[in-house]
Protein backbone atom coordinates (compact mmCIF):
# COMPACT_ATOMS: atom_id res chain seq x y z
CA UNK A 1 0.00 0.00 0.00
CA UNK A 2 0.84 3.51 -0.80
CA UNK A 3 -0.25 7.21 0.28
CA UNK A 4 -2.43 8.69 -2.41
CA UNK A 5 -2.37 11.63 -4.06
CA UNK A 6 -5.47 13.44 -3.85
CA UNK A 7 -6.80 16.36 -5.90
CA UNK A 8 -6.72 19.01 -3.01
CA UNK A 9 -3.97 20.93 -1.80
CA UNK A 10 -3.00 20.53 1.51
CA UNK A 11 -4.18 23.45 4.59
CA UNK A 12 -2.22 22.20 7.09
CA UNK A 13 -5.04 21.18 9.14
CA UNK A 14 -6.93 17.58 8.51
CA UNK A 15 -10.55 18.17 7.84
CA UNK A 16 -12.95 17.33 10.64
CA UNK A 17 -14.02 13.99 11.48
CA UNK A 18 -17.59 14.71 10.13
CA UNK A 19 -16.39 16.69 7.09
CA UNK A 20 -17.47 14.95 3.68
CA UNK A 21 -15.07 15.30 0.63
CA UNK A 22 -13.46 18.36 1.95
CA UNK A 23 -11.79 20.16 -0.91
CA UNK A 24 -8.73 22.44 1.39
CA UNK A 25 -7.84 25.76 0.38
CA UNK A 26 -7.68 27.03 -3.03
CA UNK A 27 -3.79 26.65 -3.67
CA UNK A 28 -1.14 25.90 -1.72
CA UNK A 29 2.50 24.40 -2.22
CA UNK A 30 1.29 20.70 -1.37
CA UNK A 31 -1.21 18.60 -1.90
CA UNK A 32 -3.27 16.19 0.35
CA UNK A 33 -2.55 12.54 0.61
CA UNK A 34 -4.71 9.93 2.42
CA UNK A 35 -4.76 6.46 3.71
CA UNK A 36 -1.40 5.47 4.58
CA UNK A 37 2.03 3.97 3.10
CA UNK A 38 4.02 0.68 3.30
CA UNK A 39 5.49 1.58 6.58
CA UNK A 40 2.66 3.22 8.32
CA UNK A 41 1.12 2.50 11.82
CA UNK A 42 -2.50 0.58 11.62
CA UNK A 43 -4.15 4.36 12.55
CA UNK A 44 -3.21 5.90 9.33
CA UNK A 45 -4.17 3.23 6.90
CA UNK A 46 -7.64 4.54 6.10
CA UNK A 47 -8.65 5.63 3.11
CA UNK A 48 -10.61 8.51 4.90
CA UNK A 49 -7.33 9.47 6.44
CA UNK A 50 -5.26 12.99 5.16
CA UNK A 51 -2.28 13.72 7.87
CA UNK A 52 0.11 13.80 4.70
CA UNK A 53 0.93 15.85 2.17
CA UNK A 54 3.88 16.56 -0.18
CA UNK A 55 5.15 18.89 -3.26
CA UNK A 56 3.24 17.81 -6.78
CA UNK A 57 6.70 17.70 -8.34
CA UNK A 58 8.50 15.00 -6.05
CA UNK A 59 8.44 11.55 -6.25
CA UNK A 60 7.83 9.82 -3.06
CA UNK A 61 8.59 5.90 -2.64
CA UNK A 62 5.72 5.41 -0.39
CA UNK A 63 2.95 7.81 -2.83
CA UNK A 64 0.69 6.75 -5.79
CA UNK A 65 -2.67 7.53 -7.36
CA UNK A 66 -5.35 5.65 -8.38
CA UNK A 67 -7.07 5.87 -11.60
CA UNK A 68 -11.14 6.86 -11.53
CA UNK A 69 -13.65 7.30 -14.09
CA UNK A 70 -17.30 7.81 -14.45
CA UNK A 71 -18.80 5.34 -16.45
CA UNK A 72 -21.48 6.69 -19.04
CA UNK A 73 -24.89 4.65 -18.66
CA UNK A 74 -26.47 5.83 -21.54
Amino acid sequence: NVWEWCQDWWGGTPPDEGARDPSGPEYASRRSMRGGGWYSTAEFCRSATRTNSGYPNTQYSNTGFRLAATIATE
